[in-house]
C-alpha cells in the first residue's frame, strides 16, 4: 500500500514538472530550455554597452533597448508584429572580443556607413538592401553579422546599426596567365596591322574597316594589360576602364560592320543592282556607328559612375562602382554592361549571316552564267564572306562561353577557356593573314623593295602593277 502512494506520488509529480515545463515556461527555472528554441542572434557588445569609435565598446545608461527592435517576415519584407524579444536570443559580445573572432573585428563592414539597410527576419537571417547593386539583395546568416548600437558625435544620440561580413569576392588566381596570353594577343593583332600597312592592295574598304576592327581589340587589350600589371591611383583607374570598355564595344561593333557590309553586299547582288553610295560615305557612316555608339555609351556608364551618391533615390539602377570595386568592371556589373550587349551583337551579326545565305541561294538560283571576271568577283566576295563567319563564330563561341563561366566561377575547366578568349590575337591572324595569296603578296612586295634600293626607286607604274598582280 505503502509502495503504491510513493508510485502515484511520482507520477502526480512528473506531470506537475510536464505541465510546468510546457505551459509555463516563463517560470525561472524553465529559462535556458526557452531560449534553447530561439534563434541565437549576435550583439557586437555587452549587454549594457555600445559601439564607439574603431569598434570599441563603451557603457552608457541611456542606451535604447535591442530589444524592442522590429522583425520582419521570411516571405515578404513586411513587418511580422513580433520584436527581437518575443523571437531571437541575443548573446552579447560575441564578435567585439580582444581574444577571438578577429578576423571579425577587422573585416566586418557597417551597413549604414555604405548607405545599404538591414531587416531582421524571424529566421534569425539579415536582408540587406543594397542599393544600385546588380544583386541588391543579400541574405546573410546569423554567424555573420551583429546588431547593436552606434553613438553619435552627440552622445545622446544613438543610432541602430550592423556590422556583417559579406561573402568573399572570388579572386582570380591566373591573372598573370590571363595577361602574358593578353600580350600575346596584342603581338599578333599587331603584326596584322603591319602587314595590312605594308600591303597597299589589301587596304579597300573591307580591308579599312578590318584594320578598324583589330586596332580597336588592339587598344582594348593593351589598356586591359596596364590595369592587370600596374597600381592606378583612383582617376587612372577610372579613365584606363573607361578606355578599355570604350574599345570593347568598338571592337564589337565593327564586328556588327563586316557582317552588315557583306550582307549589303550580296543582297545587292540577289536584286541584281549597284550601290549607288559612295565608298567614303559607306566608310563615314560605318565610322559613326562603330565609334559613334560605344562612345555614347562609355559616357553613360562614367556618369553613372561620376554620380553614383545622386543615384541612390533610384536604387533599382546599377552602379559600376569603379574603383571601389576595383579596376574594370567586375562580376554581375561586367555581365550587364559589357557582356550583354555584346551577346545582343552577337545574335545581331547572326542575323545578317543567315540572311546572307539566303541572298547567296537566291542569286545562284538566278544567275547560270558569269563572265569570267565577274567570277572571279564573285568568288572574293564569297571568300570574304566564309571569313566573316569563322571570325564570328570564333568570337561568338569564345564570349559565349566566358559568360557561361560567369554563371559557373567554380568550374575549373572554363579558366582555360578564358585564356583561349583572350588569345583572339593568334586567332585573327590566322583567319587574315596565314593565306597562300596574302604571303605571296609580302613576297613580291618585298622583292619590288629591295629592287627598288638597288636601282634607287621605281616608277608609279610599277606601283599599280605590283597592286593588280593579285587580287583579294
Amino acid at each position: 500500500m505503502e509502495c503504491k502512494n510513493i508510485s502515484s506520488k511520482i507520477i502526480i509529480l512528473s506531470i506537475i514538472v510536464t505541465v510546468l515545463c510546457v505551459v509555463q515556461p516563463t517560470i525561472g527555472f524553465d529559462i535556458p530550455v526557452k531560449n534553447r528554441l530561439k534563434v541565437k542572434v549576435n550583439k557586437c557588445c555587452l549587454s549594457k554597452e555600445h559601439v564607439g569609435k574603431g569598434k570599441t565598446c563603451s557603457s552608457s545608461g541611456k542606451m535604447p533597448s535591442l530589444l524592442d527592435i522590429p522583425v520582419y517576415n521570411n516571405e515578404k519584407l513586411k513587418k511580422s508584429g513580433k520584436s527581437v524579444k518575443d523571437v531571437f536570443e541575443l548573446v552579447p559580445n560575441r564578435v567585439f572580443l580582444i581574444d577571438r573572432k578577429k578576423d571579425f573585428q577587422g573585416n566586418a563592414l557597417r551597413l549604414t556607413l555604405y548607405g545599404y539597410k538591414g531587416y531582421l527576419r524571424v529566421d534569425g537571417t539579415l536582408l540587406v538592401d543594397a542599393p544600385n547593386r546588380y544583386n541588391r539583395w543579400i541574405e546573410i546568416p546569423p554567424s555573420n553579422y551583429c546588431v547593436d548600437f552606434l553613438q553619435g558625435t552627440n552622445s545622446n544620440k544613438f543610432t541602430l546599426d550592423f556590422w556583417v561580413l559579406f561573402p568573399p569576392k572570388t579572386n582570380s588566381q591566373i591573372n598573370i596567365l590571363f595577361t602574358i596570353a593578353t600580350l600575346i594577343s596584342c603581338f599578333f593583332m599587331l603584326l596584322f596591322l603591319i602587314v595590312y600597312l605594308f600591303l597597299p592592295e589589301l587596304r579597300d574598304e573591307k580591308g579599312y574597316i578590318q584594320m578598324a576592327y583589330v586596332a580597336s581589340q588592339l587598344m582594348a587589350f593593351l589598356l586591359l594589360s596596364i590595369v592587370q600589371l600596374s597600381e592606378l591611383s583612383a582617376q587612372e583607374c577610372v579613365g584606363l576602364t573607361l578606355g578599355t570598355y570604350f574599345f570593347f564595344l568598338s571592337t564589337f561593333c565593327w564586328l556588327n560592320v563586316l557582317s552588315f557590309d557583306i550582307w549589303w553586299h550580296f543582297r545587292n547582288l540577289a536584286k541584281n543592282r549597284q550601290s549607288r553610295r559612295k565608298k567614303s560615305f559607306k566608310f563615314t557612316f560605318y565610322c559613326l556607328y562603330a565609334l559613334g555608339l560605344p562612345l555614347v555609351m562609355t559616357f553613360a556608364l562614367g556618369m553613372l559612375n561620376w554620380y553614383s551618391e545622386n543615384m541612390k533615390r533610384y536604387p533599382w539602377i546599377v552602379i559600376p562602382h569603379i574603383p571601389a570595386d576595383g579596376c574594370f568592371l567586375q562580376d554581375s556589373v561586367k555581365m550587364l554592361y559589357l557582356y550583354t550587349p555584346m551577346m545582343i551583337i552577337i545574335v545581331i551579326n547572326w542575323t545578317f549571316y543567315m540572311l546572307t545565305v539566303f541572298n547567296i541561294w537566291r542569286w545562284k538560283r538566278g544567275t547560270q552564267v558569269l563572265d569570267g571576271v565577274n567570277d572571279l568577283s564573285h568568288r572574293t566576295d564569297f571568300r570574304s564572306f566564309t571569313i566573316y563567319v569563322k571570325l564570328s563564330v570564333v568570337m561568338g563561341l569564345n564570349w559565349l562561353l566566358e559568360i557561361i563561366s560567369f554563371y559557373y566561377p567554380n568550374n575549373k575547366w572554363y579558366n582555360i577557356t578564358d585564356v583561349y578568349n583572350i588569345l583572339t590575337g593568334l586567332t585573327i591572324f590566322i583567319i587574315f593573314i596565314c593565306k597562300k595569296h596574302v604571303w605571296i603578296k609580302l613576297q613580291k612586295r618585298c622583292n619590288e623593295l629591295r629592287t627598288r634600293n638597288k636601282r634607287g626607286g621605281f616608277s608609279k607604274a610599277q606601283e599599280v602593277r605590283l597592286a593588280q598582280e593579285v587580287s583579294l
